[in-house]
């Protein structure tokens, strides 16, 4: 498919205020209104006594109440009258289907990933967004799209991912002091210890774990455990927790120009790896993962805290089953609206012998109301046909990744299952 990335200027200015919105007011104080008095004479008698002018708006700014979601449902809007239909999985995805032209466009925020079927077809859409909107845009195999550095090669059916410019910020805001590190993080993080950080520190500290949170959910899955672990403590954070979370930009510097690899044809399978470690948290309860992949490449991951306390590694792997299965049913629509058809259930790889048995044989959880729940639902989906279990041996489980502190050599291991490289390769 053509691809091509189009960024909206003044965006939120270009969406309507209706009459009955709730008003929007500001003002402007002495250091602004000196200068307007010079420009606009009669703009004074509008001034306080103060020298503050004030104003209601009649369009919405970056910053205001509901600025995004009005220029959203502008969008929308817009999109409806090029005949696109929202995506019912996901509401930024829009899907343009007519004969044998296909396109989609994904919105985030003011800036729009187009892809279509054919160069007719791009060159029509591409040309109705920039007389609609002045978009700005780029085409080509080499972009880059919300912090996404995205090079495709022809060649070989493939797109390499990586955020080596979001990185070198990252660096630049918080770690051109920070020693490198081989890994992002060591046992100790599991035990919250350290002095409370005084103002300053937990502003630091709150910057730098949501500033890391982006890159690890988006490509570098490889911190997202680590980084999990510490948005747990956002309330009250500690000096360790800062070293560790520093010890993060450490390791993102070896990793500037890591990517991940996306491969896939019109029939390839979506796998699940699934993992749980049991009662690492100081609460008593577990953690979990979810990696998705098609043709072994990174779709979707998550990693988290368990939601309530198991009573065994079994019960923590059960949950986490419960937890992916929703995910299957979504990611499973998502792929049909983006036209990739899957044929059987989707396996769900998992490493305990114990939780597969459970799952195919039945088992007794009455003394554990919401793990009987969980394993009733999962029950469910399989005799749906939407999922399967599969033994994965631990050697190649790769959400081992996000839910437990692992060595540098088991992390390279495992990124290479899930097509990681860390060179830059121009595309074709």
């Amino acid at each position: 498919m053509e691809m091509e990335v189009h960024d909206v200027p003044a965006a939120f200015l270009r969406s309507n205020m209706s009459n009955d919105a709730q008003p929007l007011y500001g003002f402007v104080g002495p250091d602004v209104t000196e200068h307007i008095g010079r420009m606009y004479p009669p703009m004074k008698i509008h001034f306080s006594p103060h020298g503050n002018l004030f104003f209601r708006l009649k369009r919405y700014i970056y910053g205001t109440n509901e600025a995004s979601k009005r220029f959203f449902d502008t969008m929308t809007d817009f999109l409806v009258g090029l005949n696109f239909q929202q995506s019912l999985c996901d509401p930024c995805l829009f899907i343009f289907s007519d004969g044998n032209d296909l396109a989609y466009v994904g919105v985030y925020v003011d800036d729009l990933l187009i892809a279509a079927n054919s160069v007719d077809l791009m060159a029509r859409f591409s040309a109705e967004f920039r007389d609609e909107w002045n978009t700005v845009f780029h085409q080509g195999n080499d972009f880059n799209y919300v912090g996404l550095h995205i090079v495709r090669s022809r060649s070989d059916r493939s797109m390499r991912v990586d955020m080596s410019g979001n990185i070198q910020k990252l660096i630049t805001q918080f770690g051109n002091d920070v020693k490198e590190s081989n890994v992002p993080c060591i046992d100790s993080i599991l035990v919250q210890s350290g002095e409370p950080l005084n103002e300053a520190g937990q502003k630091t500290y709150l910057s730098l774990v949501m500033s890391v949170l982006y890159p690890a959910r988006m490509v570098h899955l490889s911190i997202l455990f680590a980084t999990t672990i510490l948005a747990t403590r956002m309330q009250k954070p500690t000096s360790d927790d800062l070293a560790h979370a520093y010890r993060i930009i450490g390791y993102l510097k070896t990793q500037i120009d890591g990517g991940l690899t996306l491969r896939g044809t019109p029939a390839s399978q979506l796998k699940v790896y699934v993992d749980a470690s049991h009662a690492i948290h100081p609460d008593g309860k577990g953690h979990g993962c979810m990696i998705a992949a098609l043709e072994e490449s990174p779709i979707a991951w998550r990693s988290h805290k368990l939601p309530h306390v198991t009573l065994s590694s079994t019960e923590s792997e059960i949950s986490v089953y419960s937890e992916s299965s929703t995910y299957i049913v979504w990611l499973r629509h998502l792929l049909q609206d983006l036209g990739h058809h899957l044929d059987g259930p989707t396996p769900i790889m998992e490493d305990n012998t114990s939780a597969i048995h459970i799952m195919e044989q039945g088992g007794n959880f009455q003394r554990t109301k919401h793990i009987l729940v969980r394993y009733s639902f999962i029950q469910e989906q399989a005799r749906f046909g939407l999922i399967r279990f599969v033994h994965c041996p631990t050697q190649v489980q790769c959400a081992d990744l996000l839910t437990k502190v692992q060595s540098a050599t088991r992390i390279r291991d495992l990124l290479r299952l899930l097509l990681w490289s860390t060179a830059h390769h121009e595309g074709v």
